[in-house]
């Protein structure tokens, strides 16, 4: 069972469904199709908890491999083992089996087999709650690494004007995954619009517009941990399901282990009429207020809550700079499990 510790001050955004009664429910878009009212809580800045999908795998096996920790396999893009090619024509599923396997390929088979039964598992159920969307990518991203204390941030697509979104995580620990979530973008940006002159970007791309106000409200790598924000903290036990917008769920993993990740593309042609692409969200926004437009008030008190580099607001600590995580990925890593007191 998820527990969540719902800070008073936030708005209370995990929802739960029953994924029999989605599939259950008449597919003809109306309010008793839950998967579009699944769909209107996504979008609708909700975390949403999905319950009784079913996936079968060798959970002894998949918990017995041990990941590198660096960033390729860190965050493993699975479809290098769902290729056609098999592993002795394919040099990427050579290098996969070299690093997991130390070569025992029918280690590495065992393997590709647990991957692409996964895999089916995850696509079904996203595919059965989607079938009114079109969608043109259906990756699935394994994170078998430690993570340890993320930055409260927001995700950031390349070109993200251009497309949506689904994210859904499947916890394969055999302990909690330990998320922080904060209030949602759209409260955000009525609060902070103005604040961080937020004008400024009206004819900026999406992502841009997310990375500044990640770095603006919460900080940044070197700061994590320090926010000032209050938030919820949700325990996902092994085996939840969750899915969740974090374009527009401010999010922060403080521990896990074991998890995947999908990146369904959602093509903005066919969507139903009600789902309103986040970049055009965001661009009659800067109209509003353009126009002189007030926005609704915040239903939440976020007066007193300081953000990085303004005034007293947190600061990255002394010490060493990673300007980029994908190189430093492991030295990070490796500084964090010293045999000693560490301050980061």
């Amino acid at each position: 069972m998820t527990q969540i510790y719902a800070h008073p001050e936030i708005e209370d955004h995990f929802v739960e469904y029953d994924f029999a009664e989605v599939r259950k429910s008449p597919a003809n878009g109306s309010d008793r199709d839950l998967r579009h009212r699944l769909m209107r809580d996504y979008v609708g800045e909700k975390c949403v908890l999905l319950r009784n999908v079913k996936v079968d795998y060798d959970r002894d096996f998949i918990a017995g491999i041990k990941f590198p920790h660096v960033w390729a396999f860190k965050k493993f893009a699975s479809r290098n083992v769902e290729g056609a090619l098999p592993l002795r024509r394919d040099p990427v599923k050579q290098e996969i089996c070299r690093e997991l396997f130390n070569n025992d390929e029918g280690r590495y088979r065992k393997f590709e087999e647990e991957v692409k039964r996964v895999n089916a598992a995850i696509r079904g159920a996203l595919d059965e709650i989607l079938k009114d969307w079109r969608v043109s990518k259906r990756d699935i991203v394994w994170r078998h690494t430690e993570t340890r204390v993320e930055n409260l941030h927001f995700d950031i697509d390349n070109n993200a004007d251009a497309f949506e979104s689904v994210r859904l995580y499947y916890n394969m620990d055999d302990v909690p995954r330990i998320w922080h979530t904060t209030h949602g973008l759209s409260q955000l940006l009525a609060h902070y619009y103005d604040a961080l002159d937020l004008k400024t970007l009206a004819n900026q791309p999406l992502e841009r517009l997310l990375h500044v106000v990640s770095v603006r409200l919460f900080g940044n790598w070197q700061s994590r941990g320090r926010e000032q924000f209050p938030r919820h903290m949700a325990l996902f036990e092994p085996g939840d399901i969750w899915i969740v917008d974090g374009r527009t769920v401010p999010h922060q993993v403080i521990y896990g282990r074991r998890v995947i990740s999908t990146f369904y593309r959602l093509d903005h042609q066919g969507m139903p009429s009600w789902h309103v692409p986040l970049g055009k969200q965001i661009a009659q926004l800067h109209a509003d207020r353009a126009a002189g437009k007030t926005p609704a008030p915040v239903p939440f008190d976020m007066a007193g809550y300081r953000f990085p580099f303004e005034g007293e607001g947190p600061k990255p600590p002394q010490g060493t700079e990673h300007g980029n995580l994908k190189e430093d990925w492991g030295t990070i890593y490796e500084e964090s499990i010293q045999q000693k007191l560490v301050r980061l």
